[in-house]
Protein backbone atom coordinates (compact mmCIF):
# COMPACT_ATOMS: atom_id res chain seq x y z
CA UNK A 1 0.00 0.00 0.00
CA UNK A 2 1.74 3.18 -1.31
CA UNK A 3 2.11 6.43 1.02
CA UNK A 4 -0.98 8.28 -0.81
CA UNK A 5 -3.49 5.44 0.15
CA UNK A 6 -2.61 5.76 3.54
CA UNK A 7 -2.63 9.27 3.80
CA UNK A 8 -6.45 9.19 1.85
CA UNK A 9 -7.84 5.74 4.21
CA UNK A 10 -6.39 8.56 7.12
CA UNK A 11 -8.18 11.24 5.94
CA UNK A 12 -11.74 9.24 5.65
CA UNK A 13 -11.32 7.62 9.16
CA UNK A 14 -10.90 11.04 10.58
CA UNK A 15 -13.78 12.77 8.74
CA UNK A 16 -16.00 9.80 9.85
CA UNK A 17 -15.07 10.40 13.58
CA UNK A 18 -15.36 13.54 13.07
CA UNK A 19 -18.61 12.90 11.30
CA UNK A 20 -19.94 10.42 14.76
CA UNK A 21 -18.66 12.99 17.16
CA UNK A 22 -22.03 14.87 17.44
CA UNK A 23 -23.72 11.91 17.29
CA UNK A 24 -22.03 10.46 19.85
CA UNK A 25 -22.05 13.45 22.20
CA UNK A 26 -26.11 13.57 22.22
CA UNK A 27 -26.48 10.30 23.11
CA UNK A 28 -24.28 11.11 26.08
CA UNK A 29 -26.02 13.68 26.87
CA UNK A 30 -29.34 12.03 26.53
CA UNK A 31 -28.35 8.88 29.08
CA UNK A 32 -26.92 11.20 31.24
CA UNK A 33 -30.44 13.33 31.47
CA UNK A 34 -32.56 10.32 31.24
CA UNK A 35 -30.20 9.37 34.79
CA UNK A 36 -30.60 12.90 36.24
CA UNK A 37 -34.49 12.48 35.44
CA UNK A 38 -34.87 9.38 37.47
CA UNK A 39 -33.03 10.44 39.71
CA UNK A 40 -35.08 13.21 40.23
CA UNK A 41 -38.24 11.13 39.92
CA UNK A 42 -36.79 8.63 42.94
CA UNK A 43 -35.90 11.63 45.06
CA UNK A 44 -39.35 12.73 44.79
CA UNK A 45 -40.67 9.24 46.01
CA UNK A 46 -38.33 8.65 48.12
CA UNK A 47 -37.69 5.51 47.06
CA UNK A 48 -34.01 5.34 48.28
CA UNK A 49 -33.01 2.00 46.79
CA UNK A 50 -33.50 3.31 43.54
CA UNK A 51 -31.40 6.68 43.84
CA UNK A 52 -28.67 4.01 45.00
CA UNK A 53 -29.14 2.23 41.93
CA UNK A 54 -28.94 5.18 39.90
CA UNK A 55 -26.41 7.14 41.51
CA UNK A 56 -24.03 3.92 41.29
CA UNK A 57 -24.64 4.00 37.54
CA UNK A 58 -23.58 7.40 36.98
CA UNK A 59 -26.60 9.96 38.07
CA UNK A 60 -25.37 13.25 38.77
CA UNK A 61 -26.25 13.79 42.69
CA UNK A 62 -25.77 17.48 42.48
CA UNK A 63 -28.35 17.94 39.32
CA UNK A 64 -30.95 20.38 39.32
CA UNK A 65 -34.50 19.95 38.86
CA UNK A 66 -36.94 23.15 38.60
CA UNK A 67 -40.49 23.34 37.07
CA UNK A 68 -41.25 22.55 33.83
CA UNK A 69 -41.36 26.07 31.87
CA UNK A 70 -43.66 26.82 28.82
CA UNK A 71 -41.81 26.35 25.12
CA UNK A 72 -41.29 30.49 25.21
CA UNK A 73 -39.49 30.31 28.66
CA UNK A 74 -37.28 27.78 27.45
CA UNK A 75 -36.17 29.07 23.93
CA UNK A 76 -35.81 32.32 25.69
CA UNK A 77 -33.46 30.40 28.62
CA UNK A 78 -31.38 28.97 25.14
CA UNK A 79 -31.04 32.58 23.77
CA UNK A 80 -30.41 34.32 26.58
CA UNK A 81 -28.58 31.67 29.08
CA UNK A 82 -28.18 32.15 32.84
CA UNK A 83 -27.07 30.02 36.20
CA UNK A 84 -29.52 27.02 36.66
CA UNK A 85 -30.76 27.85 40.12
CA UNK A 86 -33.39 25.22 40.38
CA UNK A 87 -33.12 23.13 43.44
CA UNK A 88 -30.96 20.21 44.08
CA UNK A 89 -31.46 16.60 44.48
CA UNK A 90 -30.55 17.34 48.18
CA UNK A 91 -33.21 20.28 47.96
CA UNK A 92 -35.73 18.21 46.92
CA UNK A 93 -34.93 15.39 49.06
CA UNK A 94 -35.30 17.64 52.56
CA UNK A 95 -37.93 19.77 52.06
CA UNK A 96 -41.25 17.74 53.31
CA UNK A 97 -43.15 16.20 50.64
CA UNK A 98 -46.39 16.96 52.99
CA UNK A 99 -47.54 19.04 55.96
CA UNK A 100 -46.64 16.19 58.50
CA UNK A 101 -43.73 14.13 57.26
CA UNK A 102 -43.89 10.58 58.50
CA UNK A 103 -40.94 8.20 60.21
CA UNK A 104 -40.78 6.14 57.40
CA UNK A 105 -40.38 9.40 54.88
CA UNK A 106 -38.22 10.55 57.15
CA UNK A 107 -35.67 8.19 57.71
CA UNK A 108 -36.14 7.65 53.78
CA UNK A 109 -34.96 10.77 53.34
CA UNK A 110 -32.25 10.71 55.41
CA UNK A 111 -30.88 7.64 53.57
CA UNK A 112 -30.69 9.78 50.38
CA UNK A 113 -29.29 12.59 52.07
CA UNK A 114 -26.37 10.59 52.72
CA UNK A 115 -26.59 8.63 49.70
CA UNK A 116 -25.99 11.84 47.58
CA UNK A 117 -23.61 13.54 50.26
CA UNK A 118 -21.43 10.11 49.87
CA UNK A 119 -21.18 10.61 45.97
CA UNK A 120 -19.70 14.36 46.19
CA UNK A 121 -23.08 16.11 45.89
CA UNK A 122 -22.14 20.19 45.82
CA UNK A 123 -23.46 20.81 49.40
CA UNK A 124 -23.05 24.44 48.88
CA UNK A 125 -25.19 24.95 46.20
CA UNK A 126 -27.69 28.08 46.19
CA UNK A 127 -31.18 28.28 44.90
CA UNK A 128 -32.59 31.54 43.78
CA UNK A 129 -32.95 33.11 47.03
CA UNK A 130 -29.33 31.83 48.17
CA UNK A 131 -30.92 28.82 50.54
CA UNK A 132 -28.82 25.90 50.69
CA UNK A 133 -29.89 21.98 51.30
CA UNK A 134 -28.79 23.19 55.19
CA UNK A 135 -30.48 26.23 55.63
CA UNK A 136 -33.76 24.44 54.32
CA UNK A 137 -32.91 21.37 56.68
CA UNK A 138 -33.03 24.01 59.40
CA UNK A 139 -35.76 25.89 57.98
CA UNK A 140 -38.05 22.52 58.31
CA UNK A 141 -36.56 20.94 61.18
CA UNK A 142 -34.78 18.58 59.49
CA UNK A 143 -32.62 17.62 62.41
CA UNK A 144 -31.55 14.15 60.95
CA UNK A 145 -30.05 16.01 57.68
CA UNK A 146 -27.76 18.43 59.34
CA UNK A 147 -24.98 16.32 60.47
CA UNK A 148 -24.43 14.70 56.80
CA UNK A 149 -24.65 17.82 55.34
CA UNK A 150 -21.76 19.58 57.86
CA UNK A 151 -19.75 16.61 56.81
CA UNK A 152 -20.16 16.78 53.57
CA UNK A 153 -18.52 19.79 53.91
CA UNK A 154 -21.67 22.06 54.15
CA UNK A 155 -20.94 25.95 55.35
CA UNK A 156 -22.92 25.79 58.98
CA UNK A 157 -23.07 29.62 58.70
CA UNK A 158 -23.90 30.35 55.38
CA UNK A 159 -26.24 33.44 54.62
CA UNK A 160 -29.26 33.42 52.37
CA UNK A 161 -29.84 36.59 50.07
CA UNK A 162 -31.21 38.35 53.47
CA UNK A 163 -28.49 37.13 55.47
CA UNK A 164 -30.18 34.75 57.54
CA UNK A 165 -27.78 31.99 58.72
CA UNK A 166 -29.38 28.29 59.15
CA UNK A 167 -29.62 28.86 63.05
CA UNK A 168 -31.80 31.88 62.70
CA UNK A 169 -34.05 30.35 60.50
CA UNK A 170 -34.09 27.46 62.71
CA UNK A 171 -34.84 29.99 66.10
CA UNK A 172 -37.51 31.67 63.59
CA UNK A 173 -40.04 28.24 64.03
CA UNK A 174 -41.58 27.29 66.95
CA UNK A 175 -40.64 23.75 67.84
CA UNK A 176 -38.08 23.76 66.39
CA UNK A 177 -35.70 23.19 69.42
CA UNK A 178 -33.52 20.33 68.03
CA UNK A 179 -32.47 21.82 65.19
CA UNK A 180 -31.45 24.98 66.45
CA UNK A 181 -29.83 22.78 69.52
CA UNK A 182 -27.96 20.68 67.45
CA UNK A 183 -26.87 23.60 65.02
CA UNK A 184 -25.26 24.93 67.74
CA UNK A 185 -23.19 21.78 69.07
CA UNK A 186 -22.13 21.75 65.37
CA UNK A 187 -20.44 24.96 65.75
CA UNK A 188 -22.94 27.70 64.31
CA UNK A 189 -22.40 31.15 65.44
CA UNK A 190 -24.72 32.58 67.32
CA UNK A 191 -24.08 36.23 67.11
CA UNK A 192 -24.23 36.43 63.39
CA UNK A 193 -27.11 39.31 62.23
CA UNK A 194 -28.55 39.73 59.16
CA UNK A 195 -29.32 42.54 56.73
CA UNK A 196 -32.47 43.54 58.64
CA UNK A 197 -30.28 43.62 61.80
CA UNK A 198 -31.97 40.42 63.91
CA UNK A 199 -29.92 37.97 65.99
CA UNK A 200 -30.79 34.62 66.72
CA UNK A 201 -31.48 35.56 70.01
CA UNK A 202 -33.14 38.67 68.96
CA UNK A 203 -36.14 36.26 66.30
CA UNK A 204 -36.47 33.69 69.31
CA UNK A 205 -36.69 36.13 71.76
CA UNK A 206 -40.09 37.97 69.85
CA UNK A 207 -41.42 34.80 68.97
CA UNK A 208 -40.81 33.74 73.25
CA UNK A 209 -38.84 30.07 72.10
CA UNK A 210 -37.42 29.98 75.62
CA UNK A 211 -35.90 26.28 75.18
CA UNK A 212 -33.66 27.49 72.20
CA UNK A 213 -33.36 31.40 74.13
CA UNK A 214 -31.73 28.81 76.94
CA UNK A 215 -29.48 27.03 74.26
CA UNK A 216 -28.38 30.52 73.11
CA UNK A 217 -27.74 32.14 76.39
CA UNK A 218 -25.55 28.81 77.10
CA UNK A 219 -23.41 29.35 74.06
CA UNK A 220 -22.40 33.02 75.17
CA UNK A 221 -24.82 34.62 72.69
CA UNK A 222 -24.75 38.69 73.28
CA UNK A 223 -27.56 39.27 75.16
CA UNK A 224 -27.12 43.25 75.09
CA UNK A 225 -26.68 43.11 70.79
CA UNK A 226 -28.93 45.95 69.49
CA UNK A 227 -29.36 47.19 65.56
CA UNK A 228 -29.07 50.71 65.48
CA UNK A 229 -28.69 50.99 69.10
CA UNK A 230 -32.03 50.34 69.79
CA UNK A 231 -33.56 47.09 68.65
CA UNK A 232 -32.50 44.37 71.50
CA UNK A 233 -33.69 41.05 72.26
CA UNK A 234 -35.58 42.15 75.23
CA UNK A 235 -36.56 44.77 74.21
CA UNK A 236 -38.44 42.46 71.08
CA UNK A 237 -39.66 40.50 73.95
CA UNK A 238 -41.36 42.64 75.94
CA UNK A 239 -42.72 44.37 72.77
CA UNK A 240 -44.67 40.84 71.69
CA UNK A 241 -45.27 40.84 75.56
CA UNK A 242 -42.60 37.50 75.62
CA UNK A 243 -42.67 37.83 79.37
CA UNK A 244 -41.14 34.59 80.18
CA UNK A 245 -38.31 35.12 77.59
CA UNK A 246 -37.95 39.01 78.76
CA UNK A 247 -37.36 37.49 82.29
CA UNK A 248 -34.59 34.62 80.86
CA UNK A 249 -33.22 37.75 78.78
CA UNK A 250 -32.92 39.90 82.45
CA UNK A 251 -31.45 36.94 84.62
CA UNK A 252 -29.02 36.99 81.64
CA UNK A 253 -28.26 40.39 82.33
CA UNK A 254 -29.90 41.68 79.38
CA UNK A 255 -30.65 45.47 79.95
Amino acid sequence: MNAQIKRRLLAAGVILILAAMPTIWLATRSHQARLDADLYRAVRLLDGARVDLLLAEGANPSARRGPRKPLWRSINDILHPKPDLSPTMLMWTIQPHSANISPTEDKASVHIVRSLVAKHADVTATNEIGETALTLAATYGRSDCLVPLVEGGANINSTARVGTTPLERACAVRNNTTCARDLILLGADVNTMDNYGYTPLMVASQLGNTTIIKCLIDAHADVNATSDGIRSALKLAEFNKQTTAASILRAAGAK
